[in-house]
């Protein structure tokens, strides 16, 4: 128990501030955030050496925090963001302020090994040598990994949003990834989990059991996709006309 309240301490401010970019609503985002440390207590012991709870946390709070809103919420928020869009003007593209309520969306674009670089490196701002241990590298790969996932993140800005250097993202990154949570957050995420974790609470939470839900069928997704593929490489490899019309090199990789 105090070792999980010691952890909720650590990574609550980060887990509310995705939420908040999220959902643009404290309560909302504190009611996230307790969700998510639910859901890590219940699968914790799942875990194998190769997670990396940055990460992971990252992931739930985006899983919870688009199955918590509800369409009118939705549908409020994109015509709030059009309106901001608006004001700003057509000269104040490639500014932080415009690119900051984005960058969420940019960062569920990346792959989970580019995501989780960036993680790593600007919200728990460890160095490029920490970063390297996590993953099993070398300093100087960890520091290349780091470039290439930032230079990744720029590229998938838009046209006026391309004078943003790089070194102005990385700046973006370090400041908006973490947001300091409403007092007592901690203290309460951590006791609701460990109830729930324990099955002393009254019940589950709805939003929580979809999010584990969303979770489980993402990767069941992912499974399906890589079955797919194996099936179609078993027709081409077993059905009359197509072993024999593949190339000599592709046939040997097949076998």
């Amino acid at each position: 128990e105090k070792a999980f309240s010691t952890l909720v301490a650590r990574h609550v401010d980060f887990v509310y501030a995705a939420a908040f970019r999220r959902v643009h609503d404290q309560h909302l985002a504190e009611e996230i955030t307790q969700n998510v440390f639910i859901i890590l207590a219940r699968k914790a012991s799942q875990f194998d050496g190769r997670t990396v709870l940055t990460a992971w946390l990252y992931r739930t709070a985006r899983y919870a925090a688009s199955d918590a809103l509800k369409s009118e919420y939705r549908r409020r928020l994109r015509e709030r963001h059009a309106m901001a869009l608006q004001s700003a003007g057509p000269d104040s593209g490639g500014t932080l302020e415009h690119v900051a309520p984005r960058l969420d969306d940019l960062l569920g674009r990346l792959s989970e090994n580019d995501r989780t670089v960036v993680l790593l490196r600007f919200f728990e701002k460890k160095s490029l040598r920490e970063v390297g241990k996590a993953l099993g590298i070398e300093e100087e790969a960890a520091r290349k990994r780091v470039a290439r996932a930032v230079a990744k993140l720029r590229s998938l800005l838009d046209g006026r949003d391309l004078t943003l250097t790089a070194a102005a993202l990385a700046t973006l990154l370090a400041s908006q990834l973490t947001h300091a949570a409403p007092a007592g957050l901690a203290v309460r995420a951590t006791t609701t989990a460990l109830a729930e974790a324990a099955g002393l609470g009254t019940s589950i939470l709805a939003v929580v059991k979809t999010a584990i839900q969303s979770m489980l069928w993402s990767k069941t997704k992912s499974i399906l996709g890589a079955g797919a593929a194996l099936a179609a490489w078993a027709i081409l490899l077993f059905v009359p006309g197509h072993r024999h019309g593949l190339p000599q090199s592709a046939d040997v990789a097949a076998r």
